[in-house]
Parts: structure tokens; C-alpha cells; sequence
């Protein structure tokens, strides 16, 4: 709802889960240990290729949710709200960006008032308006990618419903003359904070067509721009020329082009050779160990916020057993699944991942030292104990080969103590878990850093009636310390309870070229992954 040169009324006025669930790019620092990114003599301009081994599934931020769309699109399309540049746990922090400052928030946590920047532009030149952030809210709940995030605005169900494209939401409401955007929710969200800085939120201009405008995408405002886009190919981002954002850097590079390079080998080769300067993909297992020795001036590995675990689903038997979900954790062996991927895996005690507020790292672990062999003979003796001892357990798995293999130890491993187990691969991992599925693999990898929606990951199962009431109590507390305090307690509660088998976060690589000064510009940013703007030539 658009009202020109009229002061607002202040109304009061909420997601769906804390930073969307597409297993996503994640945590870690630059080549070094610090914040990682650009250092005072970083070098300006130039070109760079970056290899990317799947196509984005689109470069329009209203529809864009896979990893490989959003490493690039954060970089063209920004949001009022953003993520501080930088590595590790500084990166999870939420700074103004495309608003003055963080919203005002009512005092029932339902109503958010900011003001746009003034005198920002998009890349086409035309100024950014406080109208355009309704439009952008009205293409995403159109395009349907992304609207779950928004659902919670007062009239967006409403609108999605309406037949017309321009017709208003009624929980929004923006004043072009002062700058200032309004959102009422129905209810309380602590997550929305997030919302307005996620990729969806990027805002466009009034105008903007409400189709996925992929090949041909629409004005931002960010330090890059979408140039060529040639489908089953590639596409180019060039520097927006005069950018200016305060806490958001306007890059190095002046050019960064991306090819579809399918086999991660062929990228592998290609890096070494200097013919493309990044890889999306990951090394070869083969090669791991020779490029960790001889190139390890360029390559580094980042603990990522994507969690693993072992599902254990608690409603159907033997695991409605305490004494046999204990046996589990106390039987996994970290260190040989962390060989299964080629040490790409960080185990874990802890369900929620290091780097997620509410993240207190489970110390004496009660199921030993996660980075030490498991024990079996404590598993063995829980099984024989619970009575289960030879019950049957089918282990689920989807088709990735690297599912399989972690799905074929898992089975080997029940059947060690005492479970007679079996593989069955299904098409979809959460589809099989709302149905009766014993265990299996599950791995979740957030959009924005929160607990929430790991907890939402649980899909009910933790039975335990205060848990799960506490973790809706949770879902409503409006102070973040508190919050997280909560949630570094549910999270300890599952783990001792056995609710699941959590065994570690996934490492994620930065591979460059001998071109590319990997010591000062190679920051890798916890929500995003490899920062394309800290990148520089040397």
C-alpha cells in the first residue's frame, strides 16, 4: 500500500525458519583465521572465471533458492537488512543495508517501521523508492519460490489468493516522500528480522514483470550487476560503477564470469591450469591429499552451518526405545564418517551447528569425544539391555553416491550391535520421514543463521511434550539472549535424550588459481559461502 507524501500511521503489526532450506553454501573465515576479505592493499580490476559445476535454478532474487544463485545474487540484489562481510560468527550479524538503520519494532513484536536510504540508486540509475519494497514483496508471493518467508504479513494470503498483480497488501504500507516502509504482521515473528535479509527481500523497481526474469534480470542495487546471460552456458557480473553502500564493499574485481563446468574433475584440472580462477565444486577425493600438500598456499576448507544426522524416529519401534537411540550414538564412529568424506566433515557433539546463536558446545559430550573412535561394546550391551537385540531397522537413503556410502556404514554399524539392518534408497529423504521410515540420513543447511528452523528440521521427532512446548515458547521470545540461551538448552536435551544421532557439519572447500591472492582476498562468509566481492588478482 503505497501513500505519497503522506506520513504514516503507525500501526501495529512477523517466517518460517532463521537465515530458507536449500542445502545451502556455509561457515568459515578467509584463508586465514580472521574475518577473511580484502586487506588495505587489495588489488583493483581485472577479470576472474569462476567454474560452476550446476546452473543457477535462477537469476532472478524473487525465484533464485538454490546455493550457486545466491553466492552471486546477494552481490546484485540487496536487501533493506544484510549480513556483516565477513567470516565466521561476525558474518551471522545483521547490519542496515538498502534501510537507514534496523527496523523499529512494536513492543508486541508485530509491527517493523524502517526508512530507505537516501539518494540510492539501482544499476539502471532509477531511484530506489520505499513503494518499490511492496513490489518486491508482491513478486515473490507471486512467483511462489519464496513465499512462505512472507506469509505472515497481514493481507499476503490475501493477495496471493486476489486475481490482481497490482492490487495492494494490506499489512504494508510505504511513503515515498519519507522514505519509510511499514510492515504489520498477525503475529509475532522473531525470525522476520532475518526475512528482510534474506535473498528474496532484494529489492527491484516498481514495474518489475511478475515473471522469473532468469535470462534477463532485473536492476539492483549491490556492487555487481548481471550482465550476459547465456542459458546452459554462463552468465557475467560487472562492477556497478560509482556504488556506495556503507558497511556493504563495492568489491575488486571488475568482472566475474561464471561457466557451467559439470564435472568437478574437469573444474579441478582447470584450476590448477589457471583457466578458471574459483571452483563452486569440490576436489575429487583422489586428489584431495596432493592438493592439500601442493596447493595449499590456495586451498582451504570451511566448517559450513549444514548439519548431519542419523534420524531416529522415535514412533516407530525398536527406536521408541530410549536404551537402543543411546546405543546409536554411543556406537557412531566420527572419525571413520569423517574418512567417508575425505575429512569434509567436522564432527559433532551438538545438534545446532557452531556459528548459530544458541550454539553452546556440549562439553563433556555423553557420548564421548566426538573427534575419538565410538564404543561399541557400550552399544552392544544397550541392545541386548533394551530387549530389541536382532529387531529389524530399514535405513533410508536418496540416490547421492555419497548418501549411499555414509547409508552402507550405518547399516554395517546396527548390525554390529545387534540390529538386524537393511538399505532402501527413496526419492525424497523428508518425504520418507513423514512416513514410517525407521532412520536414515538427514542434513539441513539454513538461509539465515537461527535455531528455529533447525528445530522446525526435527519434523516432530521429539515426543517428549515439554520439549516440544518449549521449543514453541522459544519460537516467540523477542530477546536474543534469552532466546539463546533456550535454545543451547533444548539443543543439549536432544542430544542427551537421543532424539536423533547428530555426527557432524559439513566442510565446505576454496579452490583458486595461482592468479588469485588467496592470503588477503578469499573471504568465505557463513551464510553465503565464497564472498565473489573479496576476491582479488595479485
Amino acid at each position: 500500500m503505497v501513500r505519497r507524501g503522506m506520513p504514516l500511521r503507525q500501526k501495529s503489526i512477523a517466517f518460517a525458519t532463521a537465515a530458507v532450506a536449500s542445502l545451502c553454501l556455509t561457515l568459515g573465515a578467509c584463508a586465514g583465521d580472521g574475518d577473511g576479505g580484502p586487506g588495505g592493499d587489495a588489488r583493483k580490476g581485472g577479470s576472474i572465471t569462476v567454474g560452476a559445476t550446476v546452473e543457477p535454478d535462477s537469476l532472478d532474487p524473487a525465484v533464485a533458492r538454490s546455493p550457486q544463485a545466491r553466492q552471486a545474487l546477494w552481490l546484485v540484489y540487496t536487501s533493506p537488512l544484510t549480513y556483516r562481510r565477513a567470516g565466521g560468527k561476525s558474518g551471522a550479524e545483521l547490519i542496515p543495508a538498502l534501510a537507514e538503520a534496523l527496523p523499529e519494532i512494536s513492543e508486541d513484536g508485530t509491527t517493523y517501521t524502517f526508512r530507505i536510504r537516501e539518494g540510492l540508486r539501482y544499476s539502471n540509475r532509477r531511484p530506489v523508492r520505499a513503494s518499490d519494497f511492496e513490489h518486491t514483496i508482491k513478486r515473490v508471493l507471486r512467483l511462489k519460490a519464496g513465499s512462505s518467508f512472507y506469509t505472515g504479513i497481514d493481507g499476503a494470503e490475501e493477495y496471493m489468493r486476489g486475481s490482481a498483480k497490482t492490487a495492494d497488501i494490506a499489512g504494508i504500507e510505504a511513503d515515498d516522500r519519507r522514505r519509510e516502509v511499514t510492515v504489520r504482521l498477525t503475529e509475532r515473528d522473531t525470525t522476520f528480522l532475518h526475512k528482510l535479509a534474506i535473498g528474496f527481500a532484494g529489492m527491484v523497481p516498481v514495474g518489475t514483470p511478475f515473471t522469473d526474469l532468469t535470462r534477463d534480470p532485473p536492476p539492483g542495487v549491490g556492487p555487481y550487476a548481471i550482465g550476459r546471460v547465456t542459458p546452459g552456458r554462463g552468465f557475467v557480473m560487472t562492477q556497478t560503477r560509482g556504488f556506495r553502500l556503507e558497511d556493504v564493499p563495492e568489491g575488486n574485481v571488475q568482472r566475474i564470469t561464471t561457466r557451467l563446468v559439470r564435472d568437478e574433475a574437469v573444474q579441478t584440472r582447470r584450476v590448477i591450469q589457471g583457466r578458471l580462477d574459483y571452483m563452486q565444486g569440490s576436489p575429487p577425493v583422489a586428489r584431495l591429499a596432493d592438493i592439500r600438500s601442493k596447493y595449499k598456499d590456495r586451498y582451504s576448507e570451511h566448517a559450513t552451518l549444514t548439519t548431519l544426522w542419523f534420524f531416529l524416529n522415535e514412533r516407530t519401534p525398536p527406536f521408541d526405545n530410549r536404551k537402543v537411540r543411546r546405543a546409536v550414538n554411543f556406537a557412531l564412529d566420527k572419525q571413520a564418517l569423517m574418512r567417508l568424506s575425505a575429512g569434509r566433515l567436522k564432527p559433532t557433539c551438538n545438534f545446532l551447528p557452531r556459528g548459530i546463536p544458541g550454539f553452546s558446545r556440549i562439553d563433556p559430550c555423553p557420548y564421548g569425544d566426538p573427534n575419538l573412535n565410538g564404543d561399541p561394546e557400550r552399544a552392544r550391551q544397550l541392545i541386548e539391555d533394551s530387549g530389541e537385540k536382532g529387531k529389524p531397522v530399514t535405513v533410508v537413503t536418496d540416490g547421492d553416491p555419497d548418501h549411499r556410502r555414509v547409508a552402507r556404514y550405518y547399516s554395517g554399524l546396527l548390525d554390529k550391535i545387534g540390529l538386524k539392518a537393511k538399505v532402501r534408497r527413496v526419492g525424497r529423504l523428508r518425504g520418507a520421514r513423514r512416513g514410517r521410515a525407521q532412520t536414515g540420513l538427514a542434513a539441513y543447511a539454513p538461509a539465515f543463521p537461527h535455531a528455529a528452523p533447525f528445530m522446525e528440521r526435527l519434523d516432530g521427532d521429539v515426543l517428549e511434550p515439554k520439549v516440544e512446548e518449549k521449543i514453541e515458547e522459544l519460537a516467540g521470545e523477542p530477546d536474543p539472549e534469552s532466546a539463546a540461551d533456550g535454545y543451547a538448552e533444548v539443543d543439549r536435551t536432544i542430544v542427551e535424550n537421543a532424539y536423533l544421532a547428530p555426527y557432524g557439519v559439513e566442510r565446505q572447500s576454496t579452490f583458486l588459481s595461482e592468479r588469485m591472492d588467496a592470503e588477503n582476498c578469499a573471504r568465505f562468509h557463513p551464510v553465503y559461502g565464497a564472498d565473489y566481492s573479496s576476491f582479488c588478482l595479485k
